[in-house]
């Protein structure tokens, strides 16, 4: 999966940056903006464009000399292996270096972003299926108007206008999850104005009840999720940055939670996530602490009660953190975004709770959310940073050792502040493929020939998209997959090179056969399996 950013408008903006989305949703690439005074969600759409044929790749090499790269596509074929393109430079007043054979990012490729209205601070967005018609949905939280924002997806990357639903007064921080356990996906809020958590129960429809208020800690000001007692229930983790704690409210299954218990952090605690940092399958909690230059892990001991926090340091003034496994050998490690020091903090987690001492990677000015994920598809988790005082955002390419690339940089437009990355379609499509794709060699049913589905489908798995760099090895072109798994999922009769890696072997077939086949497999597969066979 890769990511496309849009640089949304520039505007006058005086407020803290505010929220960010991506969606990759399969046809189309989104990009959703969320921005301050009432500027709304700047929505970037590619539908199916043809322009979206070249990847570039930003350093951050800066020289004085000013210029700018464009390049444009001048010729496309179906073979992912052929692309040709143009590029002119023209002077402007910055420089950035492009490397053509690190693809990594789409830059420009989408064409002017449609605004939709939302309230006049938006703070926090979130996504998720809210009326469970398979297509993304939007939450908004506006501290000004204290209240959630929701839009419905239309499937085509547009949004019903929002429908808003009051919450406590300065909503900081909006998620989801699911409360009472009915399948549907419900929504929470921490209101830092009054020390308050928000619940709005979903009803399935896309609609949410009134809320349901609960006590929490002064200034809460962020929030996780998860079953920290081990009862199948959801329980809250609350940030309470005017207490120095953390809130554990345990949730009592039916929207409502018992009175949270306090655990003492550091010095203004403002962001919090939850994960298992030592293995033993009970949730614990990683929490920033802003004024103290730290992260605080509290571990959890399963029954809802936590340890006390160990402190490990990082820049100044950490805002955000995010978990992954950087280095590829199982454990849980972190990422932290620092606002001062404009940097990012790496500890390796040496998979017993503890972490190993910092390692610091410089992004722009003022970063203020960070979410790890695969962008170029090489299986090691790369980092992206959103720095508010730049309006920009820093991508981190990951080695898988647990060291990180030099920042590239993309300009957004006004202040994004929050990045989430959904799948839509295309992540359902990938569960799909990996259902069929991973399964053993033997085949327990043996109508699946080497001749019929099962071989186009063994070429899907081991041949791969690629185009060839200057040194003459394979690199992979994410723009151009994208464009291809456009054309299969609509079943075009364009026909598609499939080539393998040493360039010995090579399929042509069309995307509607290979559709075709995909979708002829997958049922095979799963009425077989559904009728018991093992």
């Amino acid at each position: 999966m890769s990511a496309a950013f849009l640089a949304t408008p520039e505007t006058a903006n005086p407020w803290k940056p505010l929220s960010l989305v991506i969606a990759v949703i399969f046809g189309d690439l989104l990009v959703i903006t969320g921005m301050a005074l009432g500027l709304g969600l700047g929505i970037g759409l590619n539908h199916n464009n043809q322009n979206l044929t070249q990847v570039v790749t930003t350093t951050t090499t800066i020289s004085t000399t000013s210029s700018t790269t464009t390049t444009t596509s001048s010729s496309s074929t179906v073979s992912i292996t052929s692309t040709t393109s143009t590029t002119s430079t023209s002077t402007s007043t910055t420089t950035t270096s492009i490397t053509a054979t690190q693809v990594v990012l789409c830059v420009n490729t989408f064409g002017s972003s449609t605004t939709f209205a939302t309230g006049p601070q938006s703070v926090s967005i979130t996504s998720g299926d809210f009326n469970r018609d398979a297509q993304s949905d939007l939450a908004i939280a506006d501290i000004t108007d204290n209240n959630v924002g929701v839009f419905l997806g239309n499937g085509d990357g547009t949004f019903r206008s929002q429908v808003n639903y009051r919450v406590g007064q300065e909503p900081n921080f909006v998620t989801t999850g699911d409360f009472n356990s009915d399948g549907i996906l419900d929504l929470v809020t921490a209101n830092s104005a009054i020390g308050t958590v928000s619940i709005l129960l979903g009803n399935g429809n896309g609609t949410f009840q009134t809320q349901i208020i609960e006590s929490s800690g002064t200034n809460s000001f962020g929030l996780t999720s998860g079953d920290f007692n081990g009862d199948n229930m959801q329980d809250l983790a609350v940030a309470d940055s005017g207490d120095n704690a953390v809130s554990i409210l345990l949730g009592n299954n039916n929207g409502t939670f018992q009175i949270g218990v306090p655990y003492n952090t550091s010095v203004l605690p403002n962001f919090i996530i939850s994960s298992d940092f030592n293995n033993d399958s009970k949730i614990d909690l990683a929490v920033t602490n802003g004024d103290s230059n730290n992260v605080g892990i509290l571990l959890g001991n399963g029954n809802g009660a936590f340890q006390n926090q160990i402190t490990y340091q990082t820049g100044t003034s950490p805002v955000a953190v995010v978990a992954s496994d950087f280095n590829n050998d199982g454990k849980v490690d972190l990422a932290i975004a620092n606002n001062v020091t404009g940097s990012v903090s790496i500890l390796i987690g040496n998979g017993d709770g503890s972490f190993q001492s910092q390692t610091v990677y410089l992004t722009q000015n003022n970063p203020y959310e960070i979410q790890a994920g695969d962008l170029n598809n090489d299986g090691n988790v790369d980092l992206v940073v959103v720095n508010s005082a730049s309006n920009s955002i820093s991508v981190l390419i990951g080695n898988g050792n647990g060291t990180f690339q030099t920042q590239r940089i993309h300009k957004t437009g006004s202040n994004p502040v929050s990045l989430e990355l959904d799948c839509g379609r295309l992540f359902r499509l990938i569960c799909k493929l990996n259902t069929l794709l991973e399964r053993p060699e033997h085949s327990l049913n043996q109508a699946w020939s080497e001749t019929g589905d099962r071989y186009i489908l063994k070429l899907f798995r081991d041949f791969i998209f690629h185009s060839i760099g200057f040194e003459g090895e394979p690199i992979m072109d994410m723009a151009h997959v994208i464009q291809c798994l456009n054309k299969f999922d609509a079943g075009s009769h364009d026909k598609i090179c499939l080539t393998s890696r040493d360039e010995q072997n090579v399929m042509i077939v069309s995307y509607s056969e290979l559709h075709q086949a995909f979708e002829r497999a997958f049922t095979e597969l799963m009425n077989y399996g559904s009728t018991g066979s093992s």
